[in-house]
């Protein structure tokens, strides 16, 4: 048989395999040495210590677990941690204290970096961590203690912790704490007692037996709730942020807060007292309070009020101090006033109805600019040198703008203010006001004048029981009655029709 040159090729090129395969396996059969170790120590497996029992006392940086629900002992405190940098996993058993005991857990000395996490503890005198740093308070059930549930030290974080029927607070962080996705019901003591300058989010206060909420300075809250506490749902120092919070039913006021807060998208709501409180200086925007026992926003000096609303509450809907300022807010069903603020205060773009007193009342230097009253008992009144302008006021039950003396009312349009006797679409009561460029339609009396020295004119009055009453002398213009009359054209002239 003949072969081709390109079989000879492959026979060869197999040939060379061969032969290289069979020298690698001519190496060495000696093993370099005995056989090594191939089993894990308990340390590397499970690299964290073991509390079978307590007391127990960490005097080591490490981690350590619970192996069982442990039972306290008379006197004694259950865990003390000793060291810093500590990670405490109670491993969802349950640390159950008793008759005499101590502090379920307790720091010994200023410690950091203390962490503790996964379990019940109950029945002791709660977690005393008051002396901790940056400790770390995570996924707790803290309940039935006979003290504060849990006393944290500063810059503490708690997340995911339930605090419940404690005999005391449920929970106190120190300064620059975090607290997020927390409870505290049931306490006898305030719910949530929180240092300066510290963060609460998504958090729930109810049915303690003090306040809901207490922050100290500097603090932000948001999207928190406070409920059926028995005496106020926040409580908060100066310069407080409370942001899309809920306080509700709480036995004193919803939200009471010190000078220079910031309460944005809050709601309160069947409060004992006021729905929302604060002393001064403050923003309060976007938020709503309902059906509280006194005011709805009773608001300190100097602050600013935009886009609220106050229904239904049995005493005035907004009480502001001197120099408040009111934006877009409204005012409807309260037992007394709708809007009432001090001198130098001003109402603009708000509305006020069916409030059973006056819809808004103002002190002196008020500017009430382009607002409406309506169905309440008396429209707007406003003290000395004030302006009124632009406003609307219809169907109140008493006269529909009321103002005292140097006043300016301007480009207003009153109608359907009626008590079968002398209710006026605008009053005057004393001197030296200007009234002009107003329009009143079907009151008791159009626009009645009773002190001396203003300056009536280019208003106009139509179908009221009398258009026009001057008890003294005034600077008016003549009142028209017919397009036909000489002076119809004259610059100053009022008009009946």
């Amino acid at each position: 048989m003949k072969y081709s040159f390109y079989s000879y090729l492959a026979i060869l090129l197999c040939g060379l395999t061969l032969t290289s395969d069979l020298a690698r396996g001519q190496g060495s059969l000696t093993p370099p040495g005995p056989p090594g170790p191939t089993m894990k120590t308990l340390a590397q497996i499970e690299p964290r210590v073991p509390i079978a029992s307590v007391p127990f006392n960490i005097t080591a940086p490490g981690a350590y677990y619970l192996t069982a629900n442990l039972p306290g002992t008379s006197g004694r405190s259950g865990i003390t941690i000793s060291s810093d940098n500590v990670t405490l996993d109670l491993a969802g058993f349950a640390m159950i204290g008793g008759a005499g005991v101590e502090e379920a857990i307790i720091l010994s000395g200023f410690r950091k970096n203390i962490l503790v996490r996964n379990g019940s503890i109950s029945g002791w005198l709660g977690v005393d961590a008051e002396s901790g740093s940056n400790c770390t308070w995570e996924d707790l059930r803290i309940s039935d203690n006979s003290g504060p549930g849990l006393v944290a030290g500063s810059y503490a974080t708690i997340r995911g912790c339930t605090f419940h029927g404690n005999t005391g607070a449920g929970i106190s962080a120190g300064k620059g704490s975090t607290i997020t996705h927390s409870v505290a019901r049931a306490n006898q003591g305030n719910g949530f007692s929180v240092g300066p300058a510290s963060q609460v989010t998504s958090s729930t206060a109810s049915h303690n037996t003090a306040n809901g909420f207490v922050l100290a300075e500097s603090c932000v809250t948001s999207e928190c709730t406070a409920a059926n506490n028995a005496a106020n749902g926040f409580t908060t120092g100066v310069d407080n942020v409370l942001d899309n919070c809920a306080a509700l039913s709480n036995g004193v006021v919803g939200i009471n807060t010190d000078k220079g807060a910031t309460i944005a998208k809050c709601t309160a709501r069947s409060n004992l007292a006021d729905g929302i409180r604060s002393v001064g200086n403050s923003l309060i925007k976007d938020s709503t309070s309902s059906f509280n026992g006194q005011h709805g926003f009773n608001i300190g000096s100097a602050s600013q009020v935009s886009g609220c609303d106050s229904a239904n509450n049995p005493g005035a809907g907004f009480v502001g101090g001197a120099s408040c300022r009111f934006t877009s807010c409204s005012a409807s069903g309260n037992g007394s006033h709708g809007i009432t603020l001090e001198s130098d205060g001003s109402v603009r773009d708000c509305s006020a109805s069916k409030n059973s007193q006056f819809g808004i009342l103002a002190g002196d230097d008020a500017q009430i600019v382009d607002s409406k009253v309506y169905s309440n008992g008396t429209g707007l009144q406003a003290g000395t040198g004030s302006t009124v302008r632009g406003c609307s006021a219809l169907r109140n039950n008493s006269d529909g703008i009321i103002v005292s003396s140097e006043c300016t009312v301007i480009q207003n349009s009153s109608k359907n203010n009626f008590n079968a006797r002398d209710a006026a679409g605008i009053r005057a009561t004393s001197v030296d006001n200007l009234i002009s460029e107003n329009h009143v339609v079907s009151n008791d009396r159009g626009i009645s004048i009773e002190g001396a020295g203003s300056l009536v004119a280019r208003n106009s009055a139509a179908n009221n029981t009398l258009s026009y009453f001057f008890q003294a002398i005034q600077f008016a213009g003549s009142i028209i009655t017919s397009t036909n009359d000489p002076n119809f054209n004259l610059p100053w002239i009022n008009i009946q029709y």
